[in-house]
């Protein structure tokens, strides 16, 4: 079973690799940078009137020497254009046929579609690399799996990369391709606006410069084209990086079901947000459970943040949280195991939680009869009120149907703190964690806390 330490190494790659594809990205629109300014510049000097270029100058027909400009621009499309790109293409074209202003607008949409094509590569490239590396980093982690198997776990993860493929089978997904374009519409209406702005005031060449293209990205924030592009760059790194985590998810989840890897632990990559932290603290999770988190749905874009099978079980075959998780530094050193039974605080909090709840009554009509030793462990872990847990059982926000795991029931009572797993057959009190917070939010206990 791999380690938190050897997780929080892989994460150390993946952020190595993604800095790659960044790079690739920021040269794509590096380069279309400069063919906007060419653009423009080219343009001011043809069609500027007394070193003033006017949107009144604009309105005027093209002509075939006019449109020599939009052929040059569209020249520099790929030939292997699918549907949707060739329409925008199209589209571009017969706005520089309208007049001289449609003219400059065509050439800009042609530029900044020639940047996204080119990102749609990269991007379908580092899914496939994702992929790839995926399948043999979980397939050397995987247990004493027959051959078979594991060229059958293989074969049907390659699909993934195809650049149609729908992560969950998820109808309500959008493809990370018309994200890409969508957000390219975007850039190029905000450009042609910012454009537009400056030729109405009367655009002279040190316009071009010094309001569309200034050195400094605080210099005349109301019409700076760099900003535009930057922001346009950011946004196809965060669908790069992000299409390959949720990828590279997939593979792990195929992994655990393979497997049949009961729980899994979040390990937390380098400087985690909030949100992923509060994800850490909340596991383990039940693999294929509606409420267990996946990367990046339930945590967020950009999200580096790793699944591992989770290495702690307990007398019931419930899997916990390894006392590093994924807060612990790759470098940390695993802390000695302890006997927790010989700890007078154990002793204590073991004796506080067996006078509270064994006899209790839940609200469905079980009775608490005992305690599991691991959940004495997470009760001190985690300084868990043992009040919290009563209210859970008496008074849940909701209660899961029960579940089998190899013949062994489980049930959850979700409390508006804390939830409590028991044994329905037997009354054993298994485990306790914190109620996640999408159970919290739909049953109203959610208030002002960090997302």
């Amino acid at each position: 079973m791999v380690s938190v330490k050897e997780e929080k190494k892989r994460i150390d790659y993946l952020l190595e690799r993604d800095n790659v594809t960044d790079k690739q990205l920021d040269a794509v629109y590096q380069e279309a940078l400069a063919g906007l300014q060419e653009v423009i510049g080219d343009f001011y000097i043809n069609y500027s009137v007394d070193g003033t270029l006017n949107s009144v100058d604009l309105s005027r027909k093209v002509t075939r020497k006019d449109l020599e400009l939009l052929r040059r621009q569209y020249a520099k499309l790929p030939d292997d254009m699918e549907i949707p790109e060739s329409k925008r293409a199209d589209v571009y074209v017969a706005q520089g046929n309208i007049n001289l202003s449609g003219l400059l607008a065509g050439m800009i949409g042609l530029v900044m579609l020639a940047a996204a094509l080119r990102s749609k590569k990269i991007v379908q490239r580092n899914r496939k690399t994702a992929v790839r590396e995926e399948i043999s980093y979980q397939s050397k982690n995987m247990g004493n799996l027959s051959k078979n198997k594991k060229r059958r776990f293989k074969r049907e993860n390659k699909a993934l990369s195809e650049p149609n493929y729908k992560p969950n089978g998820d109808v309500s997904y959008i493809p990370w391709q018309d994200r890409l374009l969508a957000n390219s519409d975007q850039a190029v209406n905000r450009i042609n606006i910012k454009v537009n702005k400056v030729i109405n005031q009367g655009m002279t060449g040190q316009d071009v410069n010094g309001k569309l293209f200034p050195s400094s990205p605080t210099q005349s924030v109301n019409t700076n084209l760099r900003n535009e592009v930057t922001a346009i760059d950011y946004k196809l790194k965060r669908i790069a990086r992000t299409e390959a985590a949720r990828l590279e998810d997939e593979v792990t989840e195929s992994r655990f079901k393979t497997e049949k890897v009961k729980w899994f632990d979040w390990v937390t990559e380098p400087g985690a947000c909030k949100k992923c932290i509060n994800l850490f603290y909340d596991g383990p999770y039940e693999v294929g459970a509606p409420d267990s988190p996946r990367i990046p749905d339930d945590s967020h874009p950009n999200c580096r943040c790793r699944r591992i099978p989770s290495d702690y079980v307990d007398d019931e075959d419930i899997s916990s949280k390894a006392l590093l998780a994924g807060m612990v530094s790759a470098n940390s050193k695993s802390p000695k195991n302890e006997d927790s039974s010989d700890d007078e605080e154990f002793k204590f909090q073991t004796n506080e939680i067996k006078s509270a709840i064994i006899g209790l009554e839940t609200s469905d009509g079980i009775m608490i009869s005992n305690i599991s030793k691991h959940l004495v462990e997470r009760t001190i872990q985690r300084d868990r009120d043992v009040s919290t847990m009563i209210d859970a059982l008496v008074n849940p926000l909701e209660i899961s149907p029960t579940r089998y795991t190899d013949g062994k029931p489980s049930k959850r009572y979700c409390g508006a703190v804390t939830t409590v797993v028991i044994n329905p057959d037997t009354g054993n009190v298994i485990t306790t964690h914190p109620t996640r917070r999408n159970i919290r939010k739909r049953h109203g206990v959610y208030q002002d806390e960090d997302k």
